[in-house]
Formats: structure tokens, C-alpha cells, sequence
């Protein structure tokens, strides 16, 4: 996860460092930097998506980055030399995955939320019903001391 993290913090800060340090890019490589940026956040959020279910596989997630970075600048490559838009294509392709990752990711963290706020609902109750009765819940679950039978107590 702590991998995740610092690949995200480096886009961000490329990104940054593209917009407010580099100045303009010519117009020759804008489409091939746009479509990169798609294959890179398309691959970040498939990431994030697959770790939050514990399925983040490295060598998946380099080789999907890899893969869909070379297609899609070969898409561009092979549109300019044909004079037609093919970035296109990639551009919709990584937008649509780029939704569907982050509409997972927002169905994962509302289901692990709704779970968490169920454990704490339930854990107030269980402290509410045994408090009038002077047991703390430690003692529910824990073994008698040794010689100690909980019946005879």
C-alpha cells in the first residue's frame, strides 16, 4: 500500500512539475502526454482498486502500466502517420476504466465504512447490556483461572 502511495504522490508532483514548470508542450507531443497520463491514472486506480480488495499484484500493475502506455502511444503514433484521430479511442478506453476503478473504489470504501460503523454500533451495545450488570466484556471471554471452574467460581 505504502508502494501505491508514493506512485500516486510522484504523479501528482509530475503532473504539477508538467503544468507549472516545464511551461507549454509543443503540440507535436501533447496527445502523446495526454495518453500517457490516461494509461498512468487508468493503471493508479486499478491499483488502489485491486489493493483496498487485497488482489494488488506488482508485476501485474507494472506490466499493465507498460502495456497500456505502449498501445496507446502506438495508437497515437499510428493516427498521426494515417492523419486520422485513433487517440481518441484511448482517451474514451482509459476514461471509462478510469470511472469504473473509481465507482469500485467508492463501493468498497462505503461497504468497509458501513462495517465499520456496524462493529461500533454493536460494540456500544454489548457494553450497554453489560455494564448494569457489573461484567466487563473482557471477563465474557476470557478462561478461568487455573483450578477454577466459572460454575463453582
Amino acid at each position: 500500500m505504502r508502494n501505491l502511495w508514493l506512485a500516486l504522490v510522484a504523479l501528482i508532483a509530475g503532473f504539477l512539475f508538467t503544468f507549472w514548470g516545464a511551461g507549454a508542450l509543443p503540440s507535436i507531443t501533447a496527445r502523446y502526454m495526454a495518453i500517457a497520463i490516461l494509461a498512468v491514472m487508468d493503471s493508479a486506480m486499478g491499483a488502489l482498486r485491486a489493493s483496498l480488495r487485497g488482489e494488488y499484484d506488482r508485476t501485474l500493475f507494472l506490466s499493465g502500466l507498460f502495456m497500456n502506455a505502449a498501445g496507446a502511444a502506438l495508437l497515437v503514433w499510428l493516427g498521426d502517420q494515417l492523419g486520422v484521430d485513433l487517440y481518441l479511442a484511448a482517451v474514451f478506453a482509459f476514461g471509462y476504466r478510469i470511472f469504473q476503478n473509481l465507482g469500485a473504489i467508492r463501493s468498497t470504501l462505503v461497504l468497509r465504512w458501513r462495517q465499520w460503523k456496524i462493529r461500533r454500533q454493536r460494540e456500544a451495545l454489548k457494553e450497554a447490556v453489560l455494564a448494569p450488570l457489573g461484567t466487563p466484556a473482557a471477563d465474557e471471554a476470557s478462561p478461568p483461572p487455573e483450578g477454577e471452574d466459572r460454575a463453582t467460581g
